[in-house]
């Protein structure tokens, strides 16, 4: 969008605009338009863990590609590299959320949270990113929903087991 404002203004004043060719990677692109376009919007923590999840999706995609490449690289005979680099990636799976969440501008509490909401309820996790949300009001509406559906269930529960008292006096 910057990008087309500026070249939208030089077009304007009769100026011919320069661009620059530049070769990338897929890694180096997604962080380029991540890093430009992240800081432009006005977003609430919860919104930008919705993003720094997108952004773990993509980035586990990268991964699967690389790892990928790497086993095709590897010597016949050596399978033992593709699990090393799964155990590698796995546990490395709670730094990565905490990168991203920093480079987002939030906590990974509210990434995981979110991640987990993505998942399970994408209904949800889509009003988060509207903004019409906040992870943190999901969750309390999710606890109220668990606390309303026990209540339910016991007092159920309690309805069936219940038999008619006598009143001591009648006997």
């Amino acid at each position: 969008m910057a990008v087309r404002n500026r070249w939208l203004a030089c077009e304007e004043i009769g100026v011919v605009p320069l661009f620059e060719t530049v070769q990338m990677d897929d890694d180096a692109i997604l962080e380029f338009v991540f890093d430009e376009n992240l800081h432009r919007r006005h977003l609430n923590s919860s919104q930008r863990a919705c993003v720094a999840v997108n952004f773990l999706e993509l980035e586990k995609t990268y991964a699967r590609q690389r790892m990928s490449q790497d086993g095709k690289k590897s010597a016949p005979g050596r399978p033992e590299k593709g699990r090393q680099l799964f155990a590698y990636l796995n546990r490395d799976a709670g730094k990565a959320a905490e990168r991203a969440a920093k480079k987002v501008g939030t906590n990974r509490t509210s990434v995981h949270d979110a991640a987990k909401l993505k998942a399970d309820d994408p209904e949800a996790f889509q009003a988060i990113s509207k903004g019409k949300k906040t992870v943190s009001q999901v969750k309390r509406e999710k606890v109220e929903q668990k606390r309303t559906a026990k209540r339910t269930a016991d007092a159920k529960r309690i309805d069936e087991n219940s038999q008619p008292r006598l009143d001591w006096r009648s006997q």
